[in-house]
């Protein structure tokens, strides 16, 4: 899972079909291999809500070196709204404090569209970078 481009593909698979918003998270090891694919939180057709400790539950549980959080927006739009972006920054915080890089935050739209905040926002990421 070394591109947003993989991980969105790969997500695709399990967000295309829903109806409601719903959070993901990738879990990875030291060399960006799939260790487990975990779905977090379950929302309406507009929002979701999901606090860090959901993903980093997951991450610990499965020994994972970082994670990619990924949601989808049932309506199709792929901007990141600002919510999106606070809560980013949240759960970069979390995990530079348990040892869990975040890798990446992407959102699945409609038609095969994503959006990577890493790609759109990196300097929020630089910190947790490798």
């Amino acid at each position: 899972m070394d591109s947003s481009k993989k991980a969105a593909t790969f997500l695709r698979r399990h967000a295309e079909a829903e109806e409601n918003e719903v959070v993901y998270v990738l879990l990875l090891n030291g060399d960006l291999q799939l260790l487990g694919c975990c779905e977090v939180s379950h929302g309406s057709t507009r929002a979701t809500v999901c606090e860090p400790e959901q993903i980093f539950r997951a991450a610990i549980a499965f020994g994972a070196r970082s994670v990619i959080v990924a949601h989808n927006h049932p309506a199709g739009s792929v901007q990141p709204s600002l919510e999106d972006i606070s809560a980013t920054k949240r759960i970069i915080e979390c995990g530079h404090l348990l040892g869990v890089q975040v890798d990446d935050h992407i959102i699945l739209g409609s038609r095969g569209t994503y959006s990577s905040l890493r790609d759109s926002h990196g300097s929020m990421f630089q910190s947790s970078a490798a």
